[in-house]
């Protein structure tokens, strides 16, 4: 009997562990919003499954690579496999980690696997539910606008 008790309680605490890190996980994403500002908060926001990566790393100044560096597809997609390799279940297990952290990242993995499904939000802000500009389209708009002011002003002051 104890050897079918012992084989059940990794797996009731696998299960209680999964409803409450799927919970945690569902309210991160609805609190962050697209793929971009999730990659951006992952290592604030779960800190045991990055705690062994970002210590290779080195100090808070190193760059992340599951944190993109810009907003284009190409560091988008780059930063999710990224980040997708180091939250890896198996790769985690196999490093001997805890089973807290490895159900932990497996359900990080499933909400950043569907914000990657979703193209089109990868830049929402939660907090705004806009989508947000990158930065070199938002530096873009606004030399035009002051281009097209300065033209504007150009022309009154000869007329």
């Amino acid at each position: 009997m104890s050897e079918t008790s012992d084989s059940a309680a990794p797996d009731e605490k696998r299960a209680l562990l999964q409803v409450a890190m799927q919970k945690r996980a569902k309210r991160w994403a609805a609190a962050r919003g697209g793929l971009v500002t999730l990659l951006t908060s992952l290592e604030e926001e779960w800190p045991h499954a990055f705690a062994v990566p970002a210590g290779q790393l080195g100090g808070a100044g190193v760059p992340r690579p599951w944190v993109p560096s810009g907003t284009s597809d190409r560091e988008v997609v780059r930063a999710y496999k990224r980040a997708s390799f180091f939250l890896h279940p198996d790769r985690l297990a196999a490093a001997g980690r805890d089973t807290s952290v490895v159900v932990e990242a497996e359900e990080v993995l499933k909400v950043l696997t569907e914000a990657h499904a979703d193209r089109s939000g990868w830049l929402t802000d939660a907090a705004s539910g806009a989508q947000r500009s990158p930065p070199a389209a938002a530096a873009r708009a606004a030399a035009e606008g002051f281009a097209a002011r300065a033209a504007a002003a150009a022309a009154a002051s000869a007329s």
